[in-house]
């Protein structure tokens, strides 16, 4: 009988052993799934700020323009044509930067575009710049939108004559921001400079699976420009993707452009990788912005 008992304590004991470990493991695995739920937006945005006593020369002789939202005060800027004579129907581009980059990042590059003729907005992310609050898909649509109201007033124009002036260039997380503004807004003219096809996808490269099924940040560009292209006969998309991007892969722009091949145009720039595209594709997106206002984007 103690022999049988012994046997019985051996078989119980390690089901006892192993479900203690099981339970470890459940645990340090939900702690991990909790931390990165909780803190994601920390591993997809990188805010920049700039600092207190920024000289009004960085603005490129344009306006700050000031607007609320939800999240709290947001500075944009305002660049007007260099040609005081094209005053009166002169095209405005929207400006959306990349991740850890804001607003004003865009001077240099500007002064090496076609300005005589058409102005700019340059837009900062709640949380980057001067603007406040935190970002997300939902606060970074609602300021972009925002900020088109507040352009519109402060050029003392109805926000329907604004709407057809309006094209939109953004690079990497702001092609993403720009497209979901066109989308909203039913912009005509859109240039995307790196752009993935949704975050999910970009979850993927990072975390793997399972964990990309947890992002809350869901930005989806495919979604975003398929309902442009519904909403809007006459809206066309120029891409342009880095070669040797081993940020965002060239094949996720490739795939954008071929969700409507009549209406997207891709260019890929050989050599160029991902933070580097804007300054070794100047005059690709100089000349693009010129076809853009001149009506010759497909």
């Amino acid at each position: 009988m103690k022999i049988h008992g012994s046997l019985v304590n051996k078989q119980v004991n390690p089901p006892f052993k192993i479900g203690a470990i099981s339970w470890l493991l459940i645990l340090l695995i939900a702690i991990v799934v909790g931390a990165f739920y909780l803190n994601q937006s920390r591993l997809i945005y990188f805010p920049k700020r700039y600092p207190a006593d920024l000289p009004a020369k960085e603005y490129l002789f344009g306006d700050k323009v000031n607007y609320d939202t939800s999240v709290g005060r947001q500075v944009g800027f305002y660049i007007p044509p260099l040609d005081a004579s094209s005053e009166v129907r002169f095209p405005i581009w929207m400006l959306f930067a990349g991740n850890a980059s804001v607003a004003l990042d865009w001077i240099g590059t500007l002064r090496e575009l076609p300005s005589e003729s058409q102005a700019f907005f340059l837009f900062d992310m709640p949380g980057y710049g001067f603007s406040q609050g935190a970002p997300s898909p939902d606060t970074i649509l609602e300021a972009s939108v925002l900020a088109f109201s507040a352009l519109a007033s402060h050029l003392g124009i109805p926000e329907n004559q604004l709407r057809e002036r309006v094209k939109v260039l953004g690079f990497s997380l702001g092609a993403a921001n720009g497209l979901a503004f066109a989308e909203k807004m039913s912009i005509s003219e859109v240039v995307l400079l790196a752009p993935f096809t949704d975050m999910k996808d970009m979850a993927i490269r990072r975390v793997g699976w399972p964990l990309c099924h947890l992002l809350s940040h869901r930005f989806d560009n495919r979604s975003a420009l398929t309902n442009l292209m519904k909403k809007n006969s006459s809206s066309v998309i120029f891409i342009i993707h880095g070669g040797n991007d081993d940020v965002i892969p060239v094949e996720m722009g490739r795939s954008l452009a071929e969700i409507n091949p009549s209406r997207v145009e891709f260019k890929i720039v050989s050599g160029a990788g991902h933070n580097d595209l804007i300054g070794l594709s100047k005059d690709l997106i100089g000349d693009v912005m010129l076809r853009a206002i001149d009506g010759e984007l497909k």
